[in-house]
């Protein structure tokens, strides 16, 4: 989780190489302190998602209590939709939302997230922006869940998603060690997992799993440890929860 006071579209565009015209230098929103940037595009705009963390003090203790929502038509002009989802007010077990991710199925908008590094919950909406509910009643990932465990020290949080040409959807998550890393599938319905979680590794795995797929080839990428320099590394499979160098 790095803390970032201005979240601008920079920060945002994924590309082999920039060109003046692509960057910019102006806030998608300042008055907040967001983290975590994910998004979701659907027809005609774009959702980005962050943590917020108002709340934290300045010294910092990553009090992040909600999710922060912002959209755009034209990828210049911003709304802040606000709150979208707050962890105590809409579930029993969590108290923090930590680096969601974003997803839309069946007519149906999912928001993944982290409570703090202790687990996994998901939450669900008929809309983008809402209004989110935890359908679970607990969370969807912890310790305890088949194939989890054994893990030294694991982070259970920064989950990413993926959506295989098939329909078959998986879940990325973990952090703080090489052999911390873990993927699932999951179930049509989003909500469930189908099987038990597979262990993955990545040299220098610190945080921030995340899988596409481009030409048949899928890239995992994701932030490495302090001792690596804290870079964003990748590697590549022909299968997208192993194989991965």
């Amino acid at each position: 989780m790095k803390r970032y006071k201005f979240l601008t579209i920079y920060s945002l565009i994924a590309t082999s190489a920039f060109t003046p015209r692509l960057m910019a230098d102006y806030p998608i929103m300042s008055q907040r302190y967001l983290a975590d940037p994910s998004s979701l595009v659907t027809q005609d705009r774009v959702y980005i998602y962050c943590s917020d963390e108002d709340e934290s003090s300045v010294q910092g203790s990553y009090h992040i209590p909600d999710v922060v929502c912002a959209s755009s038509s034209d990828m210049k002009n911003w709304t802040d939709h606000g709150s979208v989802f707050r962890a105590a007010k809409a579930t029993t077990w969590a108290k923090k939302i930590w680096a969601t991710a974003a997803i839309e199925r069946d007519d149906k908008f999912f928001l993944y997230f982290g409570n703090g590094g202790a687990d996994i919950g998901v939450a669900a909406a008929p809309t983008p922006v809402g209004p989110f509910s935890e359908p679970l009643g607990k969370c969807l990932i912890n310790s305890r869940t088949p194939g989890v465990m054994p893990a030294q020290n694991m982070w259970l949080f920064d989950p990413g998603f993926f959506i295989d040409d098939d329909g078959q959807a998986c879940i990325y998550f973990g952090g703080n060690g090489d052999n911390n890393l873990r993927a699932a599938r999951l179930n049509r319905e989003m909500i469930s997992l189908d099987g038990e979680v597979m262990k993955m590794n990545a040299t220098n795995f610190f945080e921030a799993a995340w899988v596409l797929k481009r030409l048949g080839t899928y890239y995992f990428s994701y932030s490495t440890t302090p001792k690596a320099q804290m870079r964003m590394d990748y590697m590549a499979s022909n299968n997208p929860t192993n194989g991965f160098t």
